[in-house]
């Protein structure tokens, strides 16, 4: 059976507990994603047989990448970019894109698809996916704040769904630091 990898940034504990925190103060019933689970998707999801190679290819790219800064400003709402007619909502805070997140991109991107181009990137933090309907949406409508987050390593996860209808969990397979 293929496994669903995908890499990522992990989120600081700084910034985990700014989301927290930011989240109880908004009183709504709907998933919130499990602070466990927060990240910044690089490479979106990705099929293999094992994920030993992959392993491999992120032990090589260790010394091409170096810590960098990432500024997040507005938390808003989007639809999920997935082919289903009932796509969900997801409530995200965007962020900036700057020349090291560029740099560190096209690495991935060539070490780990060699020519595929990669998509357009927002940098985003995925807080909660719902349905339409399930809240006031003018409630989440461009609300400015102001959260850095230091990049000092990324990882590999494997996308994993326990039983059905139970929500997926993310299993870090390797990290690699960031010189």
């Amino acid at each position: 059976m293929k496994k669903r990898l995908f890499i990522a940034i992990p989120i600081s504990a700084k910034s985990i507990k700014y989301i927290l925190h930011w989240e109880k103060k908004q009183k709504v019933e709907i998933n919130w994603i499990s602070s466990t689970d927060l990240h910044i998707t690089l490479i979106p999801p990705f099929y293999e047989d094992s994920e030993a190679t992959s392993i491999e290819k992120m032990r090589s790219i260790k010394n091409l990448l170096t810590k960098f800064i990432l500024d997040f400003n507005l938390i808003e709402i989007r639809k999920a970019q997935i082919d289903r007619k009932s796509r969900p909502l997801i409530l995200w805070i965007r962020g900036d894109t700057n020349y090291n997140l560029q740099e560190l991109l096209k690495n991935l991107n060539k070490i780990f698809f060699s020519d595929v181009q990669p998509l357009e990137f927002i940098p985003h933090i995925t807080l909660a996916r719902f349905k339409a309907g399930k809240i006031n949406l003018n409630k989440f409508k461009n609300i400015k704040i102001n959260l850095v987050e230091k990049v000092t390593k990324i990882t590999l996860y494997e996308s994993v769904t326990p039983e059905k209808n139970l929500k997926r969990k993310y299993l870090k397979l390797a990290e690699v630091p960031l010189k």
